[in-house]
């Protein structure tokens, strides 16, 4: 719930107001008809959300006939060899801290209580909704 805003529907007049066309969960789609019958939005403001989100799928290719990327079998894309380059990937991507003074690992039983902030304070809610399709089935990835 969006706790910033009195009620739903000034939540979903800032939110279209503010450009964010596109609502992975279900809020926009709870309320924008309310918002829109008790004025709190427009027709002209939903438009503009709609043309700037297919403007934006346009530039993506989403309407473009099926290209180069479309025809790889899942075949090739689950091959041990191609598991293996994605691993291998990831591998040289990791950084590692350097561990000035010892620092690391925290002990725990030093820290009575932590504060996380930011937008992904609560970031575990939502791994499971980003973490895509899993094509391989493999359950050691």
């Amino acid at each position: 719930m969006h706790t910033r805003y009195p009620n739903p529907d000034d939540a979903v007049a800032a939110i279209l107001k503010a450009g964010t066309d596109l609502d992975c969960g279900g809020f926009m789609a709870s309320h924008v008809a309310h918002a829109l019958n008790v004025s709190a939005i427009t027709i002209g403001d939903l438009d503009a959300a709609m043309v700037r989100m297919f403007k934006m799928r346009l530039r993506l290719g989403h309407f473009d006939p099926p290209g180069v990327m479309q025809t790889i079998p899942i075949s090739t894309v689950c091959s041990p060899y191609a598991i293996e380059l994605a691993r291998d990937g990831v591998r040289q991507s990791v950084v590692l801290a350097k561990n000035t003074g010892k620092a690391l690992p925290l002990n725990a039983k030093q820290f009575a209580s932590a504060l996380v902030v930011g937008p992904n304070y609560n970031l575990i809610d939502t791994l499971g909704y980003y973490s895509g399709p899993r094509p391989c089935n493999d359950s050691s990835e």
